[in-house]
């Protein structure tokens, strides 16, 4: 016997039984009748709330780059720490979020790489404006020197993807096994180049 849920409850189902599928076997790999069986409805419910599986991962990605933005958010507004540990903390946040950017392994291959690009460039977009100002802050205190740090920030998020690319395709290793302490201390030493810092400001931040 079927439950009868709320809406919100029920799309909520939807998205967290799909995230848990995808992550364990990959998006390609899970059908909308894989998702129908693990949550018990009628195909007509799920294309109640979704009209294809695409708009499902479409629903995700945006509620994970939400999330991702308001995160940000919080580190750009906490006052508490210094300059260098904030941008520290959002570069790690932006290289460590494995829970909330699941699909990173799953849809960054060469079927997918349309999708994986989207995903890139829409989170960039949501976060550019607020990630700019944040910069200026530092440019403004004598942290950093740039002229165009909104440039910048999609150069620094656009090369942290190559580079992951690269070593993922070389390597045949996923995100996380990638992204050590060696990996990050790597990245955090070319960011201090790129918006021309002073050398190991991050790494010891």
């Amino acid at each position: 016997m079927r439950i009868t849920k709320k809406h919100d409850e029920r799309r909520r189902e939807f998205i967290e039984i799909s995230k848990k599928l995808f992550a364990e076997k990959g998006i390609d790999e899970i059908s909308v009748n894989d998702i129908i069986k693990a949550t018990n409805v009628a195909k007509g419910t799920f294309y109640h709330y979704f009209e294809s599986k695409q708009v499902l991962i479409e629903d995700i990605m945006n509620e994970q780059i939400v999330n991702f933005r308001n995160t940000i958010s919080r580190i750009i507004k906490d006052k508490n720490l210094s300059f260098y540990a904030r941008l520290k903390a959002i570069i790690l946040e932006v290289v460590n979020s494995e829970e909330d950017f699941l699909f990173i392994d799953n849809i960054n291959n060469p079927n997918n790489q349309s999708l994986y690009d989207d995903f890139l460039l829409k989170g960039v977009d949501n976060c550019v404006e607020m990630l700019a100002e944040f910069i200026n802050e530092g440019v403004a205190d004598g942290y950093v020197k740039v002229r165009h740090p909104k440039e910048l920030i999609y150069v620094s998020v656009l090369g942290v993807n190559s580079i992951t690319r690269v070593l993922k395709n070389k390597e045949g290793k996923k995100h996380k096994e990638i992204m050590n302490g060696d990996t990050i201390n790597l990245l955090l030493q070319v960011t201090e180049e790129v918006f021309n810092m002073q050398p190991d400001s991050l790494v010891n931040a």
